[in-house]
């Protein structure tokens, strides 16, 4: 029998025998969404790039779908990337925008000697008082470094002001104590008629020859 015997809806589902329709027999978009049974469509009956965006529902990509390197710059939104996202030390330098790094950034006290750059620390960054006696490396303080009258009393050490240190002249009459000046500290000649006090000169001062 031939299709031309065959009346108008005369080949009903009871009528096929199983596995009788194969693609030769389905027509070109015959086959609608609903005669396709649930989970029938697997990976391999699918074309290239046939699930294109709008085939996809929404949250119905998870993690383990995504294959590694899959998630670029371009496919995160701005603002996406919240702490919890970023792992521990993930963040490196070549990261970090210039001038990314504000004060409200850094931690107390975790600047060292090693994160300062030489000659980095100005003036300015140096607070009152800060820089104690310890700081100083020795025969660091040159006579440039000294202000004008910084030197009192208090700042020389016991017999640090020998001869040469003292300008000539300038010991005056006021700066020397009573009864310090001995007969060793005399010149020759340095005792004249005028430096005698009237009636000093007692028999027991004179050498008669």
């Amino acid at each position: 029998m031939n299709t031309d015997k065959l009346a108008t809806d005369a080949v009903t589902s009871d009528r096929i025998a199983a596995n009788a329709v194969t693609d030769r027999e389905i027509a070109n978009n015959a086959v609608k969404s609903g005669k396709i049974d649930e989970n029938a469509v697997a990976g391999r009956e699918l074309a290239s790039n046939a699930v294109t965006a709008e085939k996809i529902a929404d949250n119905a990509v998870q993690e383990k779908k995504l294959t590694n390197g899959a998630v670029s710059s371009h496919k995160i939104a701005i603002g996406a990337v919240q702490r919890s996202h970023i792992a521990p030390n993930a963040v490196g330098t070549e990261a970090l925008d210039a001038g990314a790094v504000t004060t409200a950034k850094m931690a107390d006290n975790c600047v060292t000697d090693r994160q300062l750059a030489p000659n980095c620390v100005a003036d300015g960054k140096i607070a009152d008082n800060a820089i104690a006696g310890q700081k100083l490396l020795s025969g660091a303080v040159t006579t440039d470094k000294i202000a004008q009258n910084a030197v009192t009393g208090n700042e020389l050490a016991p017999n640090s002001v020998t001869t040469c240190h003292v300008v000539a002249a300038a010991v005056t009459s006021e700066k020397l104590a009573d009864s310090a000046v001995s007969e060793p500290k005399l010149a020759k000649d340095a005792v004249t008629t005028e430096k005698i006090k009237d009636s000093s000169v007692t028999p027991a001062k004179t050498t008669w020859t």
